[in-house]
């Protein structure tokens, strides 16, 4: 390196580091301390709570949602926690069938939505262990 082009070296390092320290510090300082959302969590919440139901494991709420559809919330309310719950409804047709329907696994969540649609009471929510083959809860709205 020929001399200019050192002190040109020198100068540009004198001038980039307390530039790069100032910024470190005050990057460090201004940073939040704790994050400020949860980014894996759902906060959706929906209006108008309809019917709450609880049972001795789960608290069933029934809302309305935006588009006019019924979303049935399942929060586990007590310490158990297996990851093979099994959500079905079981519900009557206009016809007068009754129809069986598998709504989804929670998969170890303390909190699960489930989108009815057009489903309206009268129905009835069983919740199963499919491990053990066990029912944890069954209501009826």
């Amino acid at each position: 390196m020929i001399a200019t082009l050192r002190r040109r070296h020198r100068i540009i390092w004198r001038v980039l580091v307390p530039i790069l320290f100032i910024g470190a510090v005050s990057g460090y300082m201004l940073a939040p301390k704790y994050p400020s959302d949860q980014f894996g969590v759902s906060r959706i919440s929906y209006p108008q709570l309809l019917r709450s139901v609880v049972s001795e494991n789960y608290m069933f709420d029934l809302r309305n949602g935006y588009g006019g559809e019924s979303i049935l919330e399942v929060k586990q309310i007590s310490a158990i926690n297996p990851v093979s719950e099994l959500v079905t409804i079981r519900y009557r047709k206009a016809s007068g069938s009754e129809v069986t329907q598998e709504l989804g696994m929670m998969g170890g969540r303390k909190k699960y939505s489930f989108n009815l649609k057009t489903i309206q009471p009268p129905f009835s929510v069983t919740v199963t262990d499919t491990i053990k083959r066990v029912t944890l809860a069954n209501i009826e709205f």
